[in-house]
């Protein structure tokens, strides 16, 4: 775990292999993990490299080699392959970019403007979904897709 020097005139702060749990009525919500993380004191801008997020109340994971964003707006792009996981393992959707609006709706607003391949199980029976671009609400767990192609069953 690496830290920079900490002083009033450093606003920078630089960490390795960085690991966060964020707690909900005492209870764990959300783990992160990162490689690498820069964080600008002053402004909130965040850089991190090859993240692990786990939404524990979601039973979800996501996965990127790169984040950028800010703290303080909660407005966060994952990019270079984004991969989003149930924890159970029957869902996976893939796409090359991905980005977050913290502030918009109750938990928040993530969307995709480049294709998203979604793939897995429901009741033993396989599904697949590629879209063009998607729209997901955190908080009602709904999402919306453009130019979806859709296909239950089958190889």
């Amino acid at each position: 775990f690496g830290v920079a020097p900490l002083s009033f005139r450093n606003t920078e702060l630089v960490f390795d292999d960085v690991r966060l749990s964020v707690y909900r009525k005492g209870a764990p919500s959300l783990r992160v993990h990162a490689e690498h993380l820069e964080l600008m004191r002053t402004t909130g801008a965040l850089t991190a490299r090859t993240a692990r997020f786990e939404f524990e109340l979601d039973a979800l994971t996501l996965t990127a080699p790169t984040l950028t964003g800010n703290v303080n707006t909660l407005s966060f792009d994952a990019t270079g392959g984004v991969m989003i996981a149930s924890l159970d393992g029957t869902l996976t959707a893939t796409t090359p970019s991905a980005h977050f609006e913290g502030r918009e709706g109750t938990r928040g607003i993530a969307t995709g403007s480049e294709p998203i391949a979604v793939r897995g199980t429901k009741d033993g029976r396989p599904f697949s979904l590629d879209a063009r671009r998607f729209r997901y609400d955190v908080e009602a767990q709904h999402a919306t897709f453009d130019e979806a192609v859709s296909r239950v069953g089958g190889p």
